[in-house]
């Protein structure tokens, strides 16, 4: 038996309703522990990346980054691109704990979520919604900046930044703008994962806790965001709205605007309200 707020509910209780509403811990303090640009000195504008995670309120971390690499970058082979990094001024905010959304959300042109030294990871879409790690090149680390904003960023796994260990459980390598985690390509046992290993949003579940895998095929970070993205994350990124297609070029059938899971204090606040009722319903027949 266990005892919440001096109600006394069974064991396997406890489980149904930490599953039931699927809210877990953003980032434990040993992964926030892992983010941390490198001392490096970027070649192209003089300047030392940063990232932090701090606590903004009772609810919320917030994350800023400037955005430049901690190891070398370019030159950049893609006559697209533009030869020059700048400075950036990220500020996201995620939840503590993550509620996930009653429906998927699409994700967003430009910034999908930050790796662990402060840059971007962006969406698998070139600005014309094709395959961008196919049709587009990336310097020796596997990024590039944007043309116009000079946002340095990647669309697949970094070499620089984190290694792909085969036979071992990978780590953290990221943070979606949901507030979920992202992962390297392996699970737990040390089994590399591809996209059919995974959900849509190309995540899993494990041990009651939701994960994005970084994997080596389509769309090799995140397919959709799984958990509420704050309103604030979403002003951001590279443009207009996301191209509406996966790799089989069929609509995924999810419109933004009919995503109801914009006001994350509202879900959590609301899941907070049922799980009461629920314990106390359950001190009753218990």
């Amino acid at each position: 038996m266990k005892s919440i707020g001096g109600y006394q509910i069974l064991s396997g209780v406890w489980v149904f309703f930490l599953l039931l509403f699927k809210q877990t811990i953003a980032l434990s303090p040993d992964e926030i522990a892992a983010f941390g640009a490198r001392t490096f000195t970027d070649t192209n504008t003089g300047l030392q990346g940063t990232i932090t995670i701090t606590e903004y309120d009772e609810l919320n971390y917030v994350i800023t980054a400037n955005g430049i690499p901690d190891h070398e970058a370019g030159p950049y082979p893609n006559d697209q691109d533009s030869s020059v990094i700048i400075e950036q001024d990220f500020v996201y905010y995620i939840l503590k704990t993550p509620v996930q959304a009653s429906e998927v959300t699409e994700l967003p042109m430009g910034t999908i979520g930050l790796a662990l030294n402060g840059v971007p990871y962006f969406n698998p879409y070139t600005r014309i919604g094709t395959n961008a790690v196919e049709n587009e090149l990336f310097d020796s680390c596997d990024g590039h900046p944007t043309p116009e904003a000079g946002t340095y960023h990647y669309h697949d796994h970094p070499s620089c930044v984190f290694d792909l260990e085969s036979g071992l459980p990978s780590e953290v390598v990221g943070v979606a703008l949901d507030g979920y985690p992202i992962y390297g390509p392996n699970d737990e046992n040390g089994n590399e994962l591809m996209t059919a290993d995974l959900d849509d949003c190309h995540g899993r579940w494990v041990n009651g806790s939701y994960q994005y895998h970084i994997t080596q095929d389509f769309p090799y970070i995140l397919g959709c965001y799984t958990g509420v993205v704050d309103d604030r994350n979403m002003m951001g990124g590279g443009g207009g709205p996301p191209p509406r297609q996966n790799p089989s070029g069929d609509p995924p059938g999810q419109d933004p605007s009919d995503n109801p899971s914009g006001n994350a204090m509202t879900l959590t606040c609301r899941g907070y309200v049922h799980l009461l009722l629920l314990v106390v319903s359950l001190s009753v027949l218990f």
